[in-house]
C-alpha cells in the first residue's frame, strides 16, 4: 500500500474520533507529568536538591535513588498505558468498536506479560545498540585520561582529535543501521496487542513481516520527521500524535494481514464507511527463530 494512501486512510479513521484520541493523548502525557512531579515533591520534601549549589546535577547516593525510583514507576505507569493506546487505534483502524476503557485493559489483564514483552524489545535493541556502537564508543573513551591509564596507552593530542571525528562519524552512519535493524520489531506491538499470539512468537512474527520491507518501513517513519520537528509546539502535537499512531496502525494492518484488510478498506471520506468493514483474524503461525 502506498504512504499517501495510509495516511489517507489515517485520516479518514479518525473522524468522528479526535475527542477520544486527543483524551487518549491527554492521559498519556498526564501520567508522565505525574510522576516527574512526585519526584519534584519527594525532592522538596527531603531536601535533595536536582541540581546542586555549584550548577551540577547532585549525585549522591539519594538523589540517583529518587530518580531511578521515579523512571521506575514511569515505566510500570506507562507501558501498560502505552499499549492500551496501541489497543485502542489498532480497533479504531481495524473497523472495531473503541471504548476509551481499551486503554487501560493493560493495567488488569496481562500487567506482567505487557511489561516482560516491552523489556524484551528494549533489551534486544540495547543488545544491538552496544554491539553496533561499542568500537566508537570505546575509542571516545581514550579521551579520558583515566582510561588511557587504565589500558596503559599515550596517544597523541591531534591523534585523539582524529580519533574522535572518526568515531561520531562512525555513530551517526551506524545509527541507521541500528534504527532498520530495531524496526523490525516495529510489527510486534500490533501483533501482540491482537492477542492471537504470545509476546516471544508476536517479535519473531514481526522480524519475519519485515524482512524486505526495511527501506519501506524506513521511509514510512522517516516521512513524519518534519512533522515531529514541528512537533516540539504544543498545537502541531495534538495532530500529530493522534496523525501518526493512527497511521501507524493502518501501515501494520495492511502488512500483517498481507493487504486482505486494506483491500476492503473502500476510498470513503467518512469514518462510518471505513467502520463498517471487519478486520479477519490471521492464521496462527508456527514461531520461527529470530532475533
Amino acid at each position: 500500500m502506498e504512504r499517501a494512501q495510509v495516511k489517507r486512510y489515517a485520516k479518514n479513521f479518525l473522524k468522528g474520533h479526535w475527542g477520544q484520541a486527543l483524551g487518549v493523548l491527554a492521559l498519556s502525557v498526564s501520567v508522565t507529568l505525574i510522576t516527574a512531579q512526585l519526584e519534584d515533591l519527594a525532592r522538596l520534601l527531603l531536601d535533595i536538591p536536582l541540581v546542586t549549589e555549584g550548577g551540577g546535577l547532585d549525585t549522591s547516593p539519594l538523589s540517583l535513588a529518587l530518580t531511578a525510583a521515579q523512571l521506575v514507576l514511569r515505566f510500570l505507569l506507562t507501558t501498560p498505558l502505552a499499549l492500551g493506546i496501541t489497543k485502542w487505534y489498532w480497533q479504531l483502524t481495524g473497523g472495531e468498536e473503541t471504548r476509551f476503557g481499551t486503554v487501560f485493559e493493560f493495567y488488569s489483564a496481562g500487567f506482567g506479560g505487557a511489561l516482560s514483552f516491552i523489556i524484551n524489545l528494549y533489551l534486544r535493541c540495547l543488545a544491538w545498540a552496544i554491539v553496533i556502537f561499542a568500537p566508537a564508543l570505546a575509542a571516545l573513551a581514550l579521551h579520558a585520561p583515566q582510561i588511557r591509564r587504565l589500558v596503559g596507552v599515550s596517544v597523541p593530542a591531534d591523534v585523539l582529535g582524529s580519533i574522535s571525528a572518526l568515531s561520531v562519524l562512525y555513530i551517526i552512519g551506524m545509527f541507521f543501521l541500528w534504527a532498520h535493524i530495531c524496526l523490525r520489531y516495529f510489527f510486534a506491538v500490533y501483533i501482540y496487542v491482537s492477542g492471537d499470539i504470545g509476546a516471544n512468537a508476536a517479535i519473531k512474527k514481526s522480524v519475519r513481516l519485515a524482512k524486505g520491507r526495511g527501506g519501506q518501513l524506513f521511509g514510512f517513519v522517516l516521512s513524519f520527521a518534519a512533522w515531529a520537528v514541528f512537533g516540539v509546539l504544543i498545537l502541531p502535537l495534538l495532530y500529530l500524535q493522534p496523525y501518526w499512531a493512527s497511521s501507524a496502525a493502518v501501515y501494520a494492518h495492511g502488512v500483517i494481514y498481507d493487504g486482505e484488510r486494506v483491500d476492503r478498506w473502500p476510498e470513503r471520506q467518512n469514518a462510518q464507511d471505513t467502520q463498517s468493514f471487519t478486520v479477519p483474524k490471521p492464521v496462527p503461525e508456527v514461531p520461527q527463530n529470530s532475533c
